[in-house]
């Protein structure tokens, strides 16, 4: 598909101009944040300075989550030592997309792995990687010279996490087939393969491995310690006594932090925040039952404990509070899920830590929804007249709905 997409564009530089502009959605590099297992990676990497970073990614945000914790980080596309200071080396094997057509090379098309050279810094870097041990996070082992790697390595056992979330849903039966003859394959090639079931459990997964391989007393195990957090926010918002009441409360919480965010709306130049029809909700999730609960509405109460029914966590769910709880990401509603009066609808999954990331905990999420249509919605034009509104309003929701965990 890559090789079809640059032949029909007629120049590597248009090419690679398309492939930054589909890779972005239109919008600059520095609008989009790293997701949590960038951050985990960055925290991981604090902790154990001599393990080595690699990515097949084009884009830098691995490099920004090791800026934001204080780690001077470089885009690399050599096999240069990483010096003993406190920099750190991210090595793009496949190339880096920097926003300048006419100098970015990356690695996608047939021929780009067909002409492949002999004895690249690539070829020697994962050669002494391979020497020792090596965990894969995030890819799908179709990669032409990642498997020409890892099939020429020889001995050492290697690790993958892969992920049930990124592939279609089969039923459970074939499922299992499949990952056996996955788990088969890559034993072939000295590579161990788990699966997990959800994005935010790889990132999850890296957390507790650093803290089990930290100093310290070994915490608790997962998900015994996110239950009972999650337990202590149920207990806030659906109480078994004074429920009626407590839920009016919490509903008046809601909707005073949709009133800042109609006032951040209004702050941008041309928007008219006032006639907007806009919502927000909090959403708990339950580790023990595997679903998320809607709590609390800003436009509404629960009067009967009863009628509120858990929503099962699965990939490819209609949901947008499922999705941002398992991806643990911010998402967007697609408009072609399901018929629903909310023409926009974007899930923030909320995420209980401590400082240092000495604890980190998905709790659940909170989405933020509006009568106009996705694509053209108050929030659309707001991030369009003032690019970077609707990060800051994720943030400012996050940190005021997470505390009903604490």
């Amino acid at each position: 598909m890559a090789a079809t997409a640059r032949a029909l564009a007629g120049s590597d530089e248009e090419f690679l101009q398309r492939v930054q502009t589909h890779l972005y959605r239109g919008r600059d590099a520095d609008s989009f944040d790293p997701g949590p297992l960038a951050r985990e990676i960055a925290y991981w990497k604090r902790a154990f300075p001599k393990v080595q970073l690699a990515t097949f990614n084009c884009d830098q945000l691995l490099e920004r989550a090791l800026s934001d914790i204080g780690i001077h980080a470089e885009a690399r596309e050599d096999g240069a030592a990483e010096p003993d200071d406190s920099t750190a080396f991210v090595r793009h094997l496949h190339g880096v997309l920097s926003g300048n057509p006419a100098s970015d090379a990356v690695v996608l098309t047939e021929a780009d792995y067909a002409l492949w050279p002999d004895g690249s810094w690539q070829d020697e870097f994962m050669q002494d990687a391979l020497g020792g041990v090596c965990v894969f996070l995030g890819l799908s082992f179709t990669d032409q010279n990642l498997l020409r790697w890892i099939y020429s390595s020889g001995g050492a056992d290697h690790v993958a996490i892969l992920t049930r979330q990124g592939a279609p849903r089969p039923s459970h039966k074939v499922r299992r087939e499949l990952e056996l003859g996955t788990r088969a394959r890559l034993r072939e090639a000295n590579v161990t393969a788990y699966f997990a079931d959800f994005y935010a459990g790889v990132a999850q997964l890296m957390h507790e491995a650093r803290r089990r391989r930290g100093p310290g007393k070994p915490p608790r195990v997962y998900p015994e310690r996110p239950q009972i957090r999650v337990l202590r926010g149920r207990r806030r918002c659906l109480p078994t006594r004074s429920f009626e009441a407590r839920q009016r409360k919490v509903r008046g919480i809601l909707a005073e932090s949709l009133a800042g965010v109609r006032a951040a709306l209004a702050s941008v130049d041309g928007i008219d925040a006032d006639g907007a029809v806009l919502g927000l909700r909090l959403w708990g999730l339950d580790y023990e039952q595997r679903e998320v609960t809607l709590w609390a509405s800003s436009d509404r109460v629960h009067v009967d404990a009863s009628t509120i029914k858990g929503i099962p966590l699965a990939w490819g769910s209609e949901w947008v509070a499922v999705d941002a709880t398992t991806q643990g990401s911010v998402v967007e509603w697609d408009p072609d899920t399901y018929a629903s009066r909310w023409g926009s609808v974007r899930g923030i999954p909320l995420i209980w830590t401590r400082p240092q990331q000495r604890e980190r905990i998905v709790v659940g999420a909170t989405t933020l929804t509006t009568t106009s249509p996705s694509g053209s919605s108050i929030f659309d034009e707001a991030e369009q007249r003032a690019p970077g509104i609707l990060k800051t309003i994720d943030v400012a929701l996050h940190d005021q709905l997470v505390w009903f965990w604490d």
